[in-house]
């Protein structure tokens, strides 16, 4: 479990020194791309998510960077790995380009059965977003605390509501439970939004969700967070980690932008430059920031 929490943390540092190492535009400016007008941006995630609109919004400034189209299509299911299969099983195309968050790219191709591809699949084009993740109770549920949990645990198994067994959440939840001796079941559901209107409902005790998928459900005072599992960075929602109260388990991830391992260097310079100067525009990030994440 931590080799794998700790690639994709080399993953992230990977695509932000390619960034940084992004040569100059030897063509002048004048670097035709997308070939086709049009570029497309697979968000393995249903339309709605934080995943995709944090994609929408940069693909409104990169249109505008490049002067061309750019295009979100969704393509949910099986916790991104249909998405990431079909896009590798299409010849190259250096039209098209894949949002994927470090944690599927690093965990779910580990762990999945159907996943054909590998971290080394993909080339990081450039990191945006960094993910706090938290384990989320009902505002009513009796524990105020991870050790209430814990406590409660023992004497009756705790039911977490996940995502996909292929997706980072139920190996993350799997293994905070682990880590800290909580004795617990797990309700699979399609996805994290699924879990939560779960949790809502009553069907499950708790649910591992990034902030950004559970923000409005806490803004409403619905639900609340009982502890983190990395750093904090948003003073409203902190409560201590698990690291902080002595367990040996950290997990958070962060969002990128990346393409088939196959593209042309050229083209991949290209991208990591224009992707930066989206990223440094403050117009963009003022924007995004409105989305409740932190920018990296």
């Amino acid at each position: 479990m931590r080799k794998l929490i700790a690639l994709f943390l080399v993953l992230t540092l990977m695509a932000t020194v390619l960034v940084g190492c992004a040569p100059p535009d030897e063509n002048g400016g004048d670097f035709e791309y997308p070939v086709g007008n049009t570029l497309t941006i697979i968000v393995p995630v249903a339309a709605g998510g934080a995943m995709d609109v944090n994609t929408r919004v940069f693909a409104e400034y990169l249109s505008k960077e490049i002067g061309k189209n750019v295009v979100v299509e969704n393509i949910a299911g099986g916790g991104t790995v249909i998405a990431s299969s079909e896009y590798l099983s299409k010849d190259p195309d250096d039209d098209y380009i894949i949002n994927l968050s470090t944690d599927h790219l690093a965990i779910t191709p580990a762990i999945s059965p159907d996943a054909t591809y590998s971290n080394e699949s993909f080339i990081p084009i450039l990191p945006i977003t960094y993910t706090e993740e938290f384990i989320w109770v009902r505002e009513d549920s009796p524990w105020k605390t991870w050790e209430d949990l814990v406590e409660a645990s023992q004497k009756e198994s705790v039911v977490f509501g996940t995502g996909a067994k292929t997706g980072p959440a139920y190996i993350a939840t799997r293994g905070a439970c682990e880590s800290s001796d909580v004795k617990f079941e797990t309700v699979i559901a399609n996805n994290i939004p699924g879990s939560i209107t779960n949790l809502i409902a009553g069907s499950v005790d708790a649910v591992w969700s990034a902030k950004t998928q559970a923000s409005q459900h806490f803004a409403s005072g619905t639900i609340r967070p009982l502890v983190g599992t990395g750093a904090t960075m948003d003073p409203v929602y902190k409560v201590e980690t698990l690291s902080e109260l002595g367990y040996d388990f950290s997990f958070s991830s962060c969002n990128l932008f990346a393409i088939n391992a196959e593209a042309d260097p050229e083209i991949v310079k290209y991208l990591q430059e224009t992707f930066a100067k989206v990223y440094a525009n403050p117009d963009f990030q003022a924007d995004l920031i409105k989305q409740d994440v932190v920018i990296l």
